[in-house]
């Protein structure tokens, strides 16, 4: 059986075109980055698709970029996951949060109410984990100063 002129080259071509397509598309894969939120911005439009009539005053991206949580201008605290192609909001309440030991000063351990969501969340900075922690905690009451206790003290010093 004879085979055409050319077809040996013609295979080459085709068997060389494939394999750089392929490492190509290889390459290109471990270059794109992780799924997630691209920034504050990603994080505020999902929740305010959620929320429209809810302000947001603040927003802190975890490190990895996958969640966000959002101070609103009412104190009370929104919350933003990304997760695969899509991301869900919702409303935290600080009285209904379980809040377990974080292995370190910049991770805050948040367990959500009737939800399989919570876990680690991780920030840049120790900062940014104690803002979050602030804004979970809730409002407290502060001692004004004609406290007793707080004029003593003021007095010794």
């Amino acid at each position: 059986m004879n085979l055409p002129e050319g077809f040996w080259l013609l295979t080459a071509i085709v068997i060389v075109g494939s394999a750089l397509l392929f490492y190509l598309r290889w390459r290109r894969s471990g270059v794109e980055p992780e799924v997630g939120m691209a920034d504050t911005g990603s994080a505020i439009e999902s929740f305010s698709r959620a929320f429209p009539d809810l302000p947001i005053r603040n927003v802190v991206m975890t490190r990895d970029g996958s969640s966000a949580f959002l101070r609103l201008a009412d104190s009370r605290v929104g919350f933003v996951e990304h997760a695969a192609l899509h991301s869900a909001a919702r409303l935290l309440e600080p009285q209904t949060l379980t809040v377990g030991a974080p292995p370190d000063s910049q991770t805050i351990n948040i367990a959500f109410p009737g939800a399989a969501g919570g876990g680690l969340f991780e920030f840049s900075s120790v900062e940014e984990a104690a803002e979050v922690s602030l804004w979970l905690c809730g409002e407290f009451a502060v001692v004004g100063a004609d406290s007793p206790a707080l004029a003593e003290k003021s007095d010794g010093e």
